[in-house]
């Protein structure tokens, strides 16, 4: 079973990896990323920071959890799964198209925010008109969110015949 960028949108993910831990079969891999959106910043400190604000606040207006993947390796455990392991891994970029993935996600997300009473129509505007001068200036670094990436297995079943 794999998932990405999934568990940080729902209501229940432990309800949703209970049953990716029904659905494997013994001894079957399960293979799981998100991220933790709070993680993510520049430096030095800027309006990129916008992004981490922003979806920290929507978060639990939402019933989600938008810091999940700090905790992705204990609900793992959780599930049952055995055999975790785990990798982070934080992307930083000074240049470049992946540098505006945080100015293009507070794009794509602001009709939320504004509906969530987190920021105005004007605040947005501003906000994504700095972010995307900032992705511009090469001595500003862009942090990306820290993507937990977790791996474990079903345990195998013991099977008992009855005589």
């Amino acid at each position: 079973v794999y998932s990405r960028f999934l568990l940080i949108h729902l209501t229940e993910p432990d309800a949703a990896l209970h049953e990716m831990h029904e659905l494997l079969k013994p001894n079957g891999i399960f293979v799981c990323e998100d991220g933790d959106l709070s993680s993510a910043g520049s430096e030095p400190p800027s309006q990129l920071e916008a992004f981490s604000t922003l979806f920290s606040a929507l978060g639990p207006k939402w019933g989600v959890d938008y810091t999940l993947g700090r905790r992705l390796f204990h609900l793992v455990l959780a599930a049952n799964f055995v055999q975790p392991e785990i990798t982070l891994n934080q992307p930083v970029f000074a240049q470049g198209e992946n540098k505006r993935l945080l100015e293009l996600s507070v794009a794509e997300a602001g009709p939320s925010f504004v509906k969530a009473g987190l920021i105005t129509n004007d605040e947005l505007a501003e906000t994504i008109a700095e972010m995307q001068r900032l992705c511009e200036d090469r001595t500003v670094l862009a942090v990306m969110p820290r993507m937990s990436q977790v791996w474990a297995k079903k345990p195998a079943t013991n099977i008992s015949y009855v005589a």
